[in-house]
């Protein structure tokens, strides 16, 4: 097939790839009158994929497979039991609900799912060149959120003006006054911190297969994160960088001997140290970021209230509920018949995917879906020896992992292409030489 079919047929995709990080921007998603460019995107690509399905079927490993499973199942339970919950539930919200919302989330699955399976169809039997051409438009999108919003810190302190929008930068769970250079967080083009974060962490695991050698991109999005204040995504980063440590271990056989440990310990201890005597100075240099964190695990977080209440909310309706929970997208009926201590409405979604599965789908659901990602950790797992594509796939699905229990996006396109990005990094299986070769076509495209 010519370079310039094969373009043809990647158009829709490599729109969807591109544009996938401002699904979180009301600016860019609000461009098309009607219906939200996320959507429509969304909607012309399970379009395209369906024909392209029909007429060439469905091809996909066996992992892929079991994956793509682990993850409708507990969705297919949940409808089911939906009927079953009608029977039963006294509340006259649950029907309303049933008619409405769950058909919403039910199409968004459908779509989601058409969608991988068609690019696994569109990219099979091509070149690891052509499909990283496909996830490189990604990688575009990424890289104008972290200017723009090198952009917003520069506007602060020149006469560089800035886009108006509505987003939320206020610094909050800090002391008033206190600032860290700005006075309030970068958002870019996200409505807000929280949804810029992990699009930051995405640049940066990215970078590490499609920047040259002074790879300023990883630097920007991570000085765009720390300016961020995102408490969840400063959490995401110090969990990903442990995993970092065992991944890279694993990645080149490297076995940390006892001295090297007892030294990260000294310069910890004296990190400790230099901090506690200088306590006033710390805690003011400090303060957005200790504040932002702080607020995670503080009880009286409506995030974390909601969170917790989910896992029991779940258990007061019968063992069916209990085990394939209310049915998809129920969480908007929970928002109906609870309320927040504060004694506001309960949000249409948790934040987190284990959270909202947990009520949605059931104890059952819950578990399927640890089970998905550990699946999905294991295609870059094995054989990583020495192969930096499965390194990079590791460190993407653990991010993913993260990044989805305080942005559990499941439904949006980002959370489904990084699906695909690990699956198409978890088959590549070369040698040294090999890889050195690919790397170099890669990164000069």
């Amino acid at each position: 097939m010519n370079k310039k079919k094969i373009l043809s047929i990647l158009a829709l995709p490599n729109l969807l790839f591109l544009f996938a990080p401002f699904a979180v921007s009301s600016v860019i998603s609000e461009i098309v009158p009607v219906i939200t460019l996320p959507v429509l995107l969304i909607l012309l690509n399970f379009i395209f994929l369906s024909f392209i399905l029909l007429k060439k079927g469905i091809v996909f490993r066996e992992v892929e497979k079991k994956i793509i499973l682990i993850f409708i199942l507990p969705i297919i339970a949940s409808t089911f039991n939906v009927i079953v919950t009608l029977l039963t539930e006294e509340s006259p919200f649950f029907a309303d609900y049933a008619s409405s919302h769950m058909f919403n989330r039910l199409f968004l699955v459908i779509a989601n799912i058409t969608i991988l399976l068609g690019l696994i169809r569109i990219t099979s039997g091509k070149s690891y060149v052509q499909k990283f051409t496909l996830i490189r438009k990604y990688y575009y999108g990424l890289i104008i959120m972290a200017f723009v919003g090198v952009w917003q810190f520069i506007s602060y302190f020149t006469a560089i003006p800035f886009l108006n929008l509505e987003t939320r930068s206020h610094i909050h769970s800090v002391a008033e006054g206190t600032t860290f250079l700005i006075s309030t967080r970068l958002t870019s083009l996200s409505n807000e911190p929280s949804f810029l974060a992990p699009l930051m962490i995405d640049l940066m695991i990215l970078s590490l297969l499609f920047a040259k050698k002074k790879n300023y991109q990883f630097i920007i999005a991570l000085f765009v994160l720390i300016f961020s204040f995102s408490g969840g995504g400063y959490v995401n980063l110090f969990f990903l960088f442990l995993a970092f440590i065992w991944i890279y271990g694993k990645y080149k056989e490297i076995r940390i001997k006892k001295k090297y440990l007892l030294l990260g310990v000294f310069f910890a201890l004296i990190f400790v140290l230099s901090a506690v005597s200088n306590l006033e100075f710390m805690n003011e240099l400090f303060s957005p970021i200790l504040g932002r964190g702080a607020e995670l695990y503080t009880t009286h977080s409506s995030r974390n209230w909601m969170i917790v209440r989910t896992f029991t909310r779940v258990l007061e309706g019968s063992f069916l509920n209990s085990l394939f929970g209310y049915g998809p997208n129920s969480i908007l009926f929970l928002r109906l018949t609870e309320a927040l201590p504060n004694g506001r409405m309960f949000h249409v979604t948790t934040n987190n995917i284990f959270a909202d599965a947990v009520f949605e789908l059931g104890y059952f659901g819950f578990l399927m879906y640890l089970y998905f990602f550990w699946k999905l950790f294991s295609i870059s797992l094995n054989s990583l020896k020495n192969n930096k594509y499965k390194f990079v796939g590791c460190l993407m699905t653990v991010h993913l992992f993260l990044s989805s229990m305080y942005r559990g996006d499941y439904m949006t396109s980002r959370f489904w292409i990084i699906v695909f990005i690990i699956m198409t990094l978890g088959k590549i299986e070369i040698n040294v030489v090999e890889e050195e070769k690919l790397d170099s076509e890669v990164r000069k495209e």
